[in-house]
């Protein structure tokens, strides 16, 4: 099967492009998404970038309130760009800074950011709902992002079509297990199996900030195994 598959990620690797990056994210007063070793997201407001130290600023949280000395990962975005990196969380006087990280990640430039999952890892989805009626069909989960999937079904039938309605319940690297109302965007037929685009429904908050903890997880794991 020759599916061909996209970088999601490229390091950044000049010591000047990433003060100019950091720069940049101070003079408009960036936010960043962030997740600790906690299970709740913050957002870290920056007020300066501090050269040799690191990115000085507020955290808000609706959660539990991040560990100090905890390592974290972020996103953020400057205009149409969207990055990632991982670092650490410390005090600094009466505020908090965000350690010069080692490793900063230009993102793909699209709404949400996928990650690719190969074979390896445990990626299987069950669909359990098709335009309102109940069933229960294995399929495969071939990358996915906050906003969508891409899902692999084997079968010779042309069973779904563009506009369906799916409900899927996703088990992501044996850890993330969840259910989302998507449809089908887009779709490859295929010998013996159907690629689908499906756009997740994420009206549902819960599900919004579950997805963006998996995702930030999956780029530090995406980033660490060298997975694109």
């Amino acid at each position: 099967m020759n599916i061909k598959k996209k970088e999601s990620f490229e390091k950044i690797k000049s010591a000047i492009e990433k003060k100019n990056i950091f720069n940049q994210l101070a003079a408009s007063c960036g936010e960043l998404i962030c997740k600790g070793s906690s299970e709740s997201l913050f957002s870290f407001r920056i007020d300066s970038f501090v050269e040799g130290q690191g990115l000085s600023g507020t955290v808000a949280t609706t959660g539990e309130a991040p560990k100090l000395g905890d390592a974290i990962v972020c996103n953020f975005q400057i205009g149409f760009d969207r990055y990632f990196m991982q670092s650490t969380l410390v005090r600094m006087g009466d505020k908090y800074m965000i350690v010069i990280p080692e490793g900063l990640f230009l993102l793909q430039r699209r709404a949400h950011n996928r990650v690719d999952l190969p074979e390896s890892v445990g990626r299987s989805i069950n669909i359990i709902g098709h335009n309102g009626k109940v069933l229960f069909l294995n399929a495969e989960c071939m990358d996915i992002s906050a906003g969508g999937a891409r899902v692999i079904f084997y079968g010779d039938m042309a069973t779904f079509h563009v506009g369906d309605h799916l409900k899927l319940a996703f088990h992501i690297k044996n850890k993330w297990r969840f259910e989302a109302e998507a449809s089908v965007r887009h779709i490859r037929q295929e010998h013996g199996y159907q690629v689908l685009g499906c756009q997740f429904d994420v009206t549902d908050k819960g599900l919004s900030n579950k997805l963006q903890m998996m995702m930030l997880e999956l780029q530090r794991w995406a980033v660490l195994s060298g997975t694109k």
